[in-house]
């Protein structure tokens, strides 16, 4: 018997107590036979409840092995994930606005899509961009650069706010205090210190999403309406494209995400928590576990028994490491006693799971402070949304209004 011999008829033990012993036997006798002269070919099926079709050439070409369950052929986990990941795609996409134009009926809901309006989000972190030095920081045109990168109309990737000096002359070691913001310094100060410096390194904004992409585990706080919820199903929605598309690259589209190479590559799962608040409410005896996140997170990927089979091909995925679980609104769930069960919920489910990627969002006020310590995750790092600029709010009202216009049928009006 050969090795490949022996592995198929291993595949359908292995579905024996599912198919039934009739099947199975049915199924093995079928491989064990011998070969007919070639070219022929073999097709065995087996009917009943279950079962398995035996389809391939027998003269030394691979055999394929279907199966088949209640009399349908049971969708592979790659076929599953696909469906689920296009799912995604149009429910972080979609955005619908009513009661900003005149509306002849509820129905008549102007539909723009995230992608048409997202602005970049940063932190109030700072991450560093460029670094100068040699040659290249002696022919640096300060003028240009401050021009380039200072100004309220900029989007956070391109403003630069400080700068931190190396090799200064003793008399000028002074300037890195001298220096709290690009915006304070003149191009004859930038160029004479250019001159001097042995290395200028230039920090920026950092972005939410580079700072996603830094930790493993996070917590991502904001103040009300300064766009945590849309930042993850932006987040959500780009890894959700790129498991569709093998030649798309999430970095192109998440800035940071290159520092995770071909592990960016994550199976998003964009999980609202005051509905697993309620799950938790309604079992009391339940003091909040990894089990319990995962059966709610199984019940909404199987929602009233449709899609049989995504939560277990998720479950592969998230012990393999491959998922970036995006827990939204910790401050939405009333109670103290609930939201600590969620929290711990979180924190075993973390240690369960610890190849993968989590983020909870929160706001501010319900997460900092001794107040909140009770429902803090401990060791985790916390990223807060910096206030929009103005060159933020520029973009977004421009990218509304292009949005609308093409929705509404006026783009050439």
């Amino acid at each position: 018997m050969t090795d490949e011999l022996s592995a198929k008829i291993a595949q359908i033990e292995a579905l024996r107590a599912v198919i039934g012993d009739a099947a199975a036997d049915a199924a093995i006798a079928a491989l064990q036979q011998p070969p007919p002269a070639p070219p022929a070919d073999i097709a065995q099926t087996v009917s009943g409840p279950g079962a398995v079709g035996i389809v391939g050439n027998v003269t030394g070409s691979p055999i394929q092995t279907t199966v088949y369950l209640y009399g349908q052929r049971t969708k592979s986990h790659e076929e599953l994930l696909a469906a689920y990941l296009q799912r995604q795609v149009q429910r972080c996409t979609g955005l619908s606005f009513q009661g900003v134009r005149e509306q002849r009926a509820d129905t008549d809901v102007l539909a723009v899509s995230l992608d048409q309006v997202y602005t970049q989000l940063a932190t109030t972190d700072l991450t560093e961009r460029e670094t100068y030095e040699g040659d290249a920081l002696r022919e640096l045109d300060g003028e240009a650069y401050l021009k380039a990168h200072t100004g309220r109309d900029l989007l956070p990737f391109q403003q630069r706010r400080r700068v931190r000096p190396e090799g200064l002359p003793t008399r000028q070691e002074g300037m890195r205090e001298m220096w709290p913001d690009l915006h304070s310094l003149t191009s004859d100060t930038f160029a004479r210190s250019a001159q001097e410096a042995a290395r200028l390194t230039f920090l920026g904004p950092q972005l939410v999403s580079e700072a996603i992409a830094q930790h493993p585990r996070l917590v991502l706080l904001g103040e009300p309406g300064s766009g945590k919820s849309t930042a993850l199903r932006h987040l959500a929605m780009r890894l959700a494209e790129a498991g569709l598309d093998a030649t798309s690259d999430p970095a192109a589209h998440l800035e940071g995400w290159h520092r995770l190479g071909e592990q960016g590559r994550l199976l998003p799962l964009f999980l609202p928590l005051l509905p697993f608040s309620r799950f938790l409410l309604e079992r009391p005896g339940q003091a909040g576990s990894a089990d319990d996140l995962w059966n709610y997170l199984a019940s909404t990927l199987e929602t009233k028994g449709r899609y049989e089979g995504l939560a277990a091909a998720v479950h592969e995925e998230l012990e393999a490491g491959r998922v970036l679980l995006l827990l939204d609104g910790l401050d939405e769930v009333v109670g103290a006693e609930t939201r600590c069960r969620v929290v711990s919920a979180v924190q075993d489910f973390a240690r369960a799971y610890a190849q993968g990627r989590i983020v909870v969002s929160c706001r501010v006020r319900a997460y900092e402070g001794e107040r909140n310590q009770a429902w803090q995750l401990p060791g985790w790092p916390t990223a807060t949304l910096a206030d929009w600029t103005v060159g933020q709010m520029q973009h977004f009202v421009r990218a509304w209004y292009a949005a609308a216009a093409t929705a509404s049928g006026m783009a050439d009006e």
